[in-house]
């Protein structure tokens, strides 16, 4: 009986043991042997990053996680840069868009003072099968829309189409040469949260631009970086104002009641809404909701709606 004993209690203490190793395996911060790395990536952000293309897609982390204020919500959320898009954690929702990704392709071409609308279209230079987005009257075609296709946020509940949506983004230019800050002078086309360059010096493949790189180099986020980060730049904006404050309206107007307001519902970080545009009226129905006032429409959407000029 004391033998039996004595062997359950060992197995028992065995158990323990790998059990607790690993649970420190789950919760250990990934973190990356590559010269000029420092920064790991840790919980949630570590599993979505690993579970929706990981380094093509996403790049390596430029920055530690910390607070930062949403310049369109003002309100502060744990955000982490990475070298080609931007992770912000909303505990509010349910996975995966705990994690939002940063629309920094719409975001950089503001910045550089380019309105999507009037970019040309310049037809189809990279040949092979095209896709059209209605909502942005673009084409994604070739190789680019290989790429689109082959790469998707993980939800099960959504289309592949959606998927790819969700990751990406629509696309808001057509496909022309462009120099990006690398030197390289490439076919290039701009979608909501990517930009798609092909590179024939590397076997004419599909690389994504370092927008995360670009945009936390452009402006600095408002942040709380705490003791780790490095003192700002003289340069960039300073912390305490939004980056780009003419975008959306800190204070949202009041309700107006005598309007249809017309509700943009395709995936994306944020629901954009505006009242009586026959721009929007004429969206697909697919992405499009309607609501008698403006009260009704933010109780179905609490917090996840904007404001958005009409007509854009």
């Amino acid at each position: 009986m004391h033998r039996r004993l004595s062997a359950f209690i060992a197995c028992l203490v065995a158990l323990l043991v790998v059990v607790s190793a690993a649970a420190q395996t789950l919760a250990a911060p990934q973190c990356f042997s590559v010269p000029g790395i420092t920064n790991c990536i840790d919980g949630r952000f570590a599993s979505f990053w690993n579970g929706n293309g990981g380094l093509p897609v996403f790049g390596y982390p430029i920055t530690p996680q910390r607070d930062e204020v949403n310049a369109d919500m003002q309100q502060t959320y744990q955000t982490q840069w990475f070298e080609r898009n931007r992770f912000e954690q909303h505990p509010e929702n349910a996975a995966p868009y705990d994690v939002l990704l940063g629309r920094l392709g719409d975001e950089l071409l503001k910045a550089q003072g380019r309105d999507w609308h009037n970019e040309p279209n310049n037809g189809n230079p990279l040949g092979g099968t095209c896709q059209h987005f209605d909502l942005t009257n673009r084409d994604v075609c070739g190789p680019f829309l290989t790429y689109w296709q082959a790469h998707r946020l993980s939800d099960p509940k959504l289309s592949a189409y959606d998927q790819s949506l969700q990751l990406f983004g629509l696309p808001l230019t057509g496909v022309k040469s462009e120099k990006n800050p690398n030197g390289d002078t490439v076919l290039t086309q701009w979608f909501e949260r990517a930009r798609f360059e092909l590179h024939p010096e590397v076997g004419n493949i599909v690389l994504l631009g370092l927008l995360g790189h670009e945009r936390l180099g452009s402006v600095m986020p408002p942040a709380n970086p705490g003791p780790t980060s490095s003192p700002p730049s003289p340069t960039p904006i300073p912390t305490t104002s939004p980056p780009v404050p003419t975008l959306v309206p800190t204070n949202p107007p009041p309700p107006v009641t005598a309007h249809t307001f017309y509700l943009s519902t395709y995936p994306g970080a944020y629901l954009y809404y505006c009242d009586d545009d026959p721009a929007w009226q004429s969206l697909s129905p697919t992405y499009l909701k309607h609501y008698n006032t403006e009260a009704e429409l933010l109780h179905d959407y609490p917090g996840r709606v904007l404001r958005r000029p009409c007509g854009s």
